[in-house]
């Protein structure tokens, strides 16, 4: 699972989006037939919850065709660090044990989960973005006062954006 803070968030998310009090994090679980990729987004901004979508999303197709080496570098050394520093107890331990043995079929020692890590590059990114992000349909569900969200239609034209 990889969670983002709202400080790391994407360099081009437009400021109006990310205006008032609101968090992100987001998560890749990639399984043996599917994989769930999302985003969780919190937002007190009621009237620039569509923008808040939108350019997430529009972050979403940018990795498809320009992904920069600085923001993989980032990218990687923040996914080490949540991952080395969620283990700090046998609970935590075990649920990473189960997520792995799900997920890949074995467990994985701490120097390969590294390694493997390190190995990725822009273009491993922009290739898993142009698979599974790019031009997919979405699943959304929201609660509370959406009424500054718009319909379904605008959302999933925002996954086939081209912003290269």
């Amino acid at each position: 699972m990889l969670t983002t803070s709202p400080t790391a968030s994407c360099p081009s998310l437009h400021p109006t989006a990310t205006q008032g009090k609101s968090r992100q994090s987001g998560h890749n679980a990639e399984l043996t037939v599917n994989s769930l990729w999302g985003i969780y987004l919190v937002s007190e901004n009621k009237t620039q919850l569509d923008d808040l979508v939108h350019f997430t999303l529009r972050e979403w197709s940018r990795l498809s065709f320009n992904v920069t080496q600085a923001e993989v570098e980032r990218a990687k050394a923040q996914l080490k660090a949540s991952i080395l520093l969620s283990l700090d107890g046998t609970t935590a331990t075990a649920e990473d044990i189960g997520r792995q043995i799900v997920t890949t079929g074995r467990r994985m020692e701490a120097n390969e989960v590294e390694r493997v890590i390190g190995a990725i590059s822009e273009r491993d990114v922009m290739n898993f973005a142009q698979k599974k992000l790019w031009d997919q349909d979405v699943a959304i569900s929201a609660i509370g006062s959406i009424e500054g969200l718009l319909d379904y239609s605008r959302i999933r034209n925002d996954m086939s954006r081209n912003t290269a």
